[in-house]
């Protein structure tokens, strides 16, 4: 069993003073400081070195945190070098949860089932704002009277009850349900399974079955929810969907609380601008934009067919391109709807492409009504994009974040749909270019040989986009 450990230094006065790194793809920088040590001091495992001395502190004497630990070394109780101490958690700034709950959209364009629990934690911790208690404060307490509850303190069964009896009390039962199912990908216990099938035992699986069994869960949505790996776009694009309606919630809720309290952004300008930038790159849906659904949702969407069937103008349906994952037989067609529909076949090859439902292995088919693209064009422009796109490239540096966009990748595709120069297969055409002046040729190019000029780029921010010129203007 592979196991992945991300291990931080952290420079123990630094971190007292609130002297935040450098916002990138772990670091948070300024967006939160004792939200974060919340979370360290609720999730942290000692494997070696000095121990926690946070935990050491009543919780009583948490507003008093700095006198309580010099009183305890004065009196000899404790020897300074042999504890880390961070310091404690004391007052929760109101302004740390703006810039907290961006961090957590951040996050979530690449791991969205626990972004969206952070984020449901971060609104019940607003809701109950001043009077609420940080689930390390809680998990403090019960460990100094002796009481193991929540699963032994389990820093996620924790955080999943103070969701739930957040969502409950709101009576907001459709997030409800979605943390529910949030929680259950995350931990990794495919009920479904028998324990035999894959060797699974534990603690872990007990818990799961116990909560399920009160969720009244059904074997079906267990295994839809186990068979997550084999999920096609369809499923992947209603979940995607539906945790990105629950992340702009859970903002537009600490926005409104923000508002409420006068608040301003406790982050630096620096890292609110990367976080927005990075945030408008992933989410906001501009016409010849390609949206991509399947931030580490599901790992194989390649289809094993696919159709690009055109509707010409005047018929029942809107004219353009329509996509289906089956081969184009009429009675496999007729009363299915099709997976993604555009008006122009580059921004829908594009979208099969990068969303990684278009591979080598991937049959294509082609109905083309009036259009002028065939299946040998379609073939030609899938190779030429998958040779000059890769599909995966690394996440944008904060400094290109922060700088405007910039073009990376281009494609000029001429003449894809409709093709002027089609009239002229197979045939020779002479032109005596002494007799004709520039603005002849002009127009000769611009009539007779551009019909359509299509553009897809990259850019600096990692978005992909699409354009389409076409008629006597395309040029």
């Amino acid at each position: 069993m592979a196991l992945k450990l991300i291990f931080f230094l952290i420079d123990e006065n630094r971190f007292r003073h609130n002297a935040s790194g450098s916002l990138g793809g772990e670091d948070c920088g300024s967006t939160q400081h004792i939200l974060l040590l919340d979370e360290f001091y609720r999730t942290a495992v000692r494997m070696a070195g000095k121990r926690l001395l946070w935990e050491m502190v009543p919780v009583e004497e948490e507003r008093h945190y700095d006198e309580y630990v010099l009183s305890l070394y004065a009196q000899g109780v404790l020897t300074p070098n042999e504890w880390l101490d961070l310091g404690g958690l004391g007052e929760l700034s109101a302004e740390e949860y703006f810039g907290a709950s961006l961090w957590q959209l951040y996050k979530s364009i690449d791991s969205p089932y626990k972004a969206v629990l952070k984020s449901l934690l971060l609104e019940a911790y607003s809701w109950e704002y001043p009077n609420g208690k940080l689930l390390a404060m809680e998990m403090k307490q019960r460990l100094h009277a002796g009481e193991i509850v929540s699963f032994g303190l389990d820093a996620y069964s924790m955080m999943l009850e103070r969701v739930t009896r957040y969502l409950i009390e709101i009576n907001d039962t459709t997030r409800l349900d979605l943390i529910r199912r949030c929680f259950y990908l995350k931990i990794c216990e495919k009920l479904s399974l028998n324990q035999d099938d894959e060797g699974c035992t534990g603690w872990r699986r007990q818990v799961l079955t116990q909560l399920v069994y009160e969720w009244k869960w059904d074997t079906e949505r267990l295994g839809i929810l186990d068979n997550r790996n084999s999920w096609k776009i369809e499923q992947v694009r209603d979940a995607h969907n539906e945790l990105l309606d629950t992340m702009m919630q859970s903002y537009r809720n600490l926005i409104r609380f923000a508002r409420r309290n006068n608040l301003s952004v406790s982050a630096s300008p620096q890292d609110i601008g990367v976080l927005t930038r990075k945030l408008y790159a992933a989410f906001e849906a501009l016409p010849g934009k390609v949206t991509l659904v399947n931030p580490q949702i599901s790992p194989d969407l390649s289809e094993k067919h696919l159709a690009f069937i055109y509707v010409p103008q005047g018929r029942a349906n809107r004219s353009g391109w329509y996509l289906y994952n089956q081969a184009p037989i009429i009675e496999s067609i007729i009363g299915h709807q099709p997976l993604e529909y555009n008006r122009y076949l580059n921004k829908l090859v594009s979208w099969t492409y990068f969303n990684g439902l278009l591979t080598e292995k991937s049959c294509i088919h082609i109905h083309n009504g009036e259009a002028q693209c065939d299946e040998l064009k379609l073939h030609e422009l899938i190779n030429d994009i998958s040779a000059h796109f890769p599909i995966r490239l690394p996440a944008p540096t904060p400094k290109a974040l922060y700088s405007p966009c910039e073009i990376r990748h281009l494609a000029i595709i001429v003449n894809l749909e409709k093709d002027p120069t089609a009239a002229f297969s197979n045939q020779v055409v002479h032109f005596d270019f002494r007799k004709l002046d520039c603005i002849q040729l002009w127009r000769i190019a611009t009539v007779a040989w551009v019909g359509s000029i299509d553009l897809l780029y990259r850019n600096s921010w990692n978005e992909v986009r699409t354009l389409h010129f076409s008629g006597e203007q395309s040029v």
